[in-house]
């Protein structure tokens, strides 16, 4: 849930920003430009700091399984609070020092392609940050997980938890790739300006169309890997399968 609640508002802020770039208004003019670049930063990393949090409450529930404390909600909330309070509080920096700038060509505010150091900065509280202590987390898991197991290799009971953790390992993973993936255009866009010194043309409206589509497909994919929503997914699922067996044998009599 806390995962869908930040992808909401991420694409909330992307979506705003994309519809002001192609209604092509100036930007200059619009006092909440650098507001809404604001947001989309922060909303980006709220994605990648959920991820985060939902990946620290795996590891409290597999690793220390016996600390019923950790994984009471009396953790989770407090996590999620200042998780919320870290997306929206590290981009105050580059709000505060002016370093958002307005582009009336592309119609947006943003940091310059050019700024290699506010570039930087982002990018470490936005993937380098999140994807670090991820990668730590994960392996911290698949090493106990593996521990276990082969010190129980015959007990059907550990070799049932040792593939259903993998199993959410890999849908945690799933997201985290997904926008990795999308992302890399405004990485190549990034790059190509640090070495010619130049922004090409449209980078931005081409970076916020695949972050927006990289956010929502983040957001499909959660709620497809809610429980919930799975059940309820299956059992419409299985109405329909019973109900095209009846029609095609009603249309198969005979008519009188």
């Amino acid at each position: 849930m806390n995962t869908v609640c930040a992808g909401l508002v991420a694409n909330m802020t992307t979506a705003s920003q994309g519809i002001y770039m192609f209604v092509d208004e100036e930007s200059g003019s619009d006092s909440l430009c650098v507001i809404r670049a604001y947001l989309m930063y922060s909303g980006a990393g709220l994605i990648y700091h959920s991820i985060l949090v939902q990946a620290l409450h795996r590891l409290f529930i597999t690793v220390f399984v016996n600390r019923r404390r950790l994984q009471s909600s009396f953790i989770f909330i407090p996590l999620s609070a200042i998780q919320w309070i870290v997306s929206f509080g590290f981009a105050l920096p580059i709000l505060l020092s002016g370093k958002i700038l307005s582009d009336s060509v592309d119609s947006i505010c943003e940091l310059s392609l050019l700024d290699w150091h506010g570039i930087l900065y982002v990018a470490i509280w936005i993937y380098i940050l999140p994807l670090f202590l991820l990668s730590l987390i994960y392996w911290k898991i698949i090493v106990h997980v593996r521990r276990t197991t082969l010190t129980a290799r015959q007990n059907l009971v550990t070799q049932h938890r040792f593939h259903k953790e993998m199993r959410t390992l890999v849908r945690i993973s799933i997201p985290i790739l997904t926008l990795l993936l999308l992302g890399s255009p405004y990485i190549a866009f990034f790059l190509y300006a640090q070495v010619t010194q130049t922004i090409p043309t449209f980078s931005y409206h081409i970076s916020v169309v695949f972050m927006t589509l990289g956010q929502s497909i983040v957001m499909l994919i959660a709620l497809l890997l809610t429980k919930n929503v799975q059940m309820r997914l299956r059992a419409y699922l299985c109405r329909v399968n019973q109900v095209q067996p009846l029609v095609q044998f009603v249309n198969a009599q005979p008519h009188l």
